[in-house]
């Protein structure tokens, strides 16, 4: 049978999805909006989530865009819904600074006999640890890590506490790649990387998934850019090869755009045979999160599962051919999802941002961003 990996991408909480989940006793419940992919994900032995923004115990410290502080019962759901290693690592792990990282270890230390968390440490032994679960007697190495920290820096005394890759660390992180290689079956790599609403990968991307295989690695997963992009094989210089999803998208979010409603989801399978251990299949998986028109609502279903009285009922679409004049049915992102998996995007003059929509009207842009309609 193998050992089966899946993936989705950014776990990204704005506003408007944890006020949906606020209960009326008080307290939040994000449960719903796994309901789509609940059963599917059970499929997998290894099931990974990107917790894109930092985990507070404090109702004061919740908030959204541009510094997000996600209530716990973000973590919480993740875990009712099956998934058992989750990355850190972002460009929003220090938007609550270091308060907000010790709330997201503190609650993972709560689980970390069912979720193994990535990418954020207590102190540089726990860093210099290589994390490896063990399916089937199959020894897989997970290493996450973020490019950037959104103009933020940690202290020298604390630079443990995320997984960077630039810099100091650079070296670092070859060598804990390296350790991997030598004491697992196989490396997966977790960068948070690229340019975001960019439907290809930068050039930065390609040059970090050399070095990537070159340290080590057998699969990189990427996530950060919000869209999904192409999936590849990056050749190494012994010969072999490393397989690269280089962005599965937003997994859920409420970011005004058809391409950032679609995300994508891993699917690999890996064999043991004489030589090692070996990716026998893979496959990408279209993800469309929907929400109703009061907000209410969020859940992440398969593409294959979504319908167009669904798609015509999602407030982010109506938005979307209002500001755009792009009518989004099932149709057009299954296009899309084949056209970014075979550099056809361009056509689609990439994703619009607030940014592009409202190009000279801050009042549209910061609508956009608090997910109320824009204008053109």
């Amino acid at each position: 049978m193998g050992v089966r990996i899946m993936a989705v991408g950014d776990d990204l909480i704005h506003k408007q999805l944890y006020e949906a989940a606020r209960l009326p006793e008080g307290g939040y419940c994000f449960d719903g909006m796994f309901d789509g992919v609940r059963g599917l994900i059970a499929r997998a032995d290894v099931r990974v989530i990107n917790q894109e923004t930092i985990l507070v115990a404090g109702e004061a410290q919740v908030s959204s865009f541009p510094a997000f502080g996600s209530p716990v019962a973000v973590g919480q759901a993740a875990v009712n819904a099956g998934f058992n290693v989750v990355t850190h690592a972002s460009n929003h792990a220090l938007d609550k600074g270091l308060d907000g990282i010790a709330d997201t270890l503190a609650f993972w230390e709560l689980h970390e006999d069912d979720v193994c968390m990535l990418g954020l440490h207590p102190s540089a032994a726990d860093q210099e640890r290589v994390r490896i679960i063990t399916v089937d007697g199959v020894k897989i190495a997970l290493v996450n890590c973020t490019e950037k920290l959104n103009f933020r820096r940690l202290p020298r005394s604390a630079r443990y506490c995320v997984d960077v890759m630039k810099g100091f660390s650079r070296r670092a992180l070859a060598e804990r790649i390296g350790r991997a290689r030598q004491e697992a079956d196989f490396v997966i790599v977790f960068p948070h990387w690229g340019c975001e609403y960019l439907y290809e990968p930068i050039e930065a991307q390609r040059k970090w998934a050399t070095f990537f295989a070159e340290a080590g690695a057998d699969l990189i997963i990427g996530t950060h850019p919000h869209v999904v992009q192409p999936v590849e094989w990056v050749e190494r210089g012994d010969g072999g090869r490393t397989l690269c999803y280089y962005s599965l998208g937003n997994f859920i979010s409420c970011q005004v755009g058809a391409g950032t409603m679609l995300g994508a989801l891993a699917d690999v399978t890996l064999e043991r045979t004489g030589d090692g251990v070996r990716i026998a299949s893979h496959d990408i998986m279209p993800l469309v999160t929907h929400t109703d028109a009061a907000y209410r609502h969020f859940v992440t279903y398969p593409l294959a599962d979504y319908t167009d009285e669904m798609a015509a009922e999602n407030k982010i679409f109506a938005v979307v051919e209002r500001a755009q004049g792009i009518h989004v049915d099932c149709a057009y992102l299954g296009k899309l999802f084949d056209d970014i998996l075979n550099y056809r995007a361009q056509a689609y003059n990439k994703y619009k941002s607030p940014w592009d929509v409202n190009r000279g009207n801050l009042k549209g842009v910061l609508n956009a961003l608090r997910g109320k309609n824009v204008k053109a």
